[in-house]
């Protein structure tokens, strides 16, 4: 379980990232956009449930993740080092 008291990551291109904080980055980068997780899963061609899963520290999918990153926030970043770079254009 992750631990309450850890500080919040943030978005900085160059940063390395383990899985649980990307989730805890693709949470924050759903409600700064005012995206549902509906309306996330629809855009990304996924069901409800996997988004919500992919932003929980605990159940954290890293690939949708990253796409739940390049989509709301523009960034993406390589796996397995999860490097995160800021997308061009």
């Amino acid at each position: 379980m992750a631990s309450t008291d850890a500080p919040t990551p943030r978005l900085r291109a160059g940063s390395y990232y383990t899985a649980a904080e990307l989730a805890v980055l693709a949470r924050d980068a759903l409600e700064a956009s005012g995206e549902t997780h509906a309306s996330a899963a629809e855009k990304l061609g996924k069901k409800r449930p996997a988004v919500s899963r992919a932003v929980n520290p605990d159940t954290a999918s890293p690939a949708l993740c990253l796409s739940i990153l390049e989509t709301f926030a523009g960034y993406t970043a390589d796996a397995p080092a999860y490097r995160l770079r800021k997308v061009e254009g």
